[in-house]
């Protein structure tokens, strides 16, 4: 057995999150766009292909890839997408690699699952809500309450760095409240769409290999202590063994004993490169 910290001693580990929150890293950016799959993996697609921003900008435009009346709005569209998928810190698939992961993919809750740590990895927002559900309900996300007026009630609760509240108008909150809710649904978490429980969704295999990647460039060589990813996924604490056991039976994965204890690293860095081992 591996092991692992509780999610009681995990908060404090996050930067970011519970300090220096302002008003300048908050966006409600998720009521314009919640989790996108499809147009997400056309801008994959286009990117991979043009291999640079302005190319694939310039097609999304010209083939009126985004579906909005106007092109404020499709360029908007844009922005938000590419924004989420321009990923700084290599904690996550590049672009080009995500195209050939979303082609791995067998359905589009896997996928929706991949691009939800994309998500939460942009938007401070959504990682926050999702840090103060841990802390001010349960640590094991199956006994959550997600109804709008609870998530309503903590996210106009959000305190700032400089003991002020967020300034935004109710309406624009319930929006963001109800795309969040969208979120949980297409992750596989709600038990319906207009339910307010649901459960640890089951998760697909290859966005358990993206998961246990983002954690382990996240967290380091001791990742397991705490994998970032499964509490992203709202995953309860007993359900870790087992996603461990399936990672390690993976090809671009091993378990190696770190310091007399066990561990599961990737055999290569970039395991998601179509020209594989690099």
């Amino acid at each position: 057995m591996i092991n692992n910290k509780s999610i009681e001693n995990f908060m404090p580990q996050e930067p970011g999150v519970n300090d220096n929150l302002t008003a300048e890293k908050i966006n409600l950016n998720l009521k314009e766009a919640g989790m996108m799959i499809n147009k997400t993996e056309i801008i994959c697609e286009i990117f991979s292909d043009q291999k640079n921003w302005s190319a694939t900008k310039q097609l999304w435009h010209e083939e009126k890839l985004g579906g909005c009346g106007t092109r404020d709005s499709n360029q908007r569209l844009f922005q938000i997408i590419r924004d989420r998928l321009q990923n700084k810190e290599s904690i996550l698939p590049t672009v080009k690699e995500l195209n050939k992961v979303f082609r791995d993919c067998f359905n589009k809750r896997t996928k929706a699952q991949i691009i939800f740590l994309f998500i939460v990895e942009t938007d401070i927002l959504v990682k926050y809500m999702i840090h103060k559900l841990y802390e001010k309900q349960d640590k094991n996300p199956g006994n959550w309450n997600l109804s709008k007026k609870e998530l309503l009630n903590t996210i106009i609760r959000i305190e700032l760095s400089n003991g002020k509240r967020i300034k935004y108008a109710e309406s624009s909150l319930k929006k963001w409240v109800s795309s969040f809710r969208g979120l949980m649904w297409e992750i596989g978490f709600l038990n319906s769409p207009n339910g307010n429980t649901g459960s640890p969704p089951v998760i697909g295999d290859k966005a358990l290999e993206v998961i246990a990647y983002y954690s382990w460039n996240k967290m380091g060589p001791e990742w397991t202590d705490f994998p970032i990813g499964f509490y992203y996924l709202l995953q309860a604490q007993s359900n870790w063994e087992v996603l461990w056991k399936r990672i390690k039976y993976y090809d671009a994965w091993q378990e190696k004993n770190l310091q007399g204890k066990l561990n599961i690293e990737p055999k290569y860095n970039k395991i998601f490169s179509e020209e594989g081992n690099v």
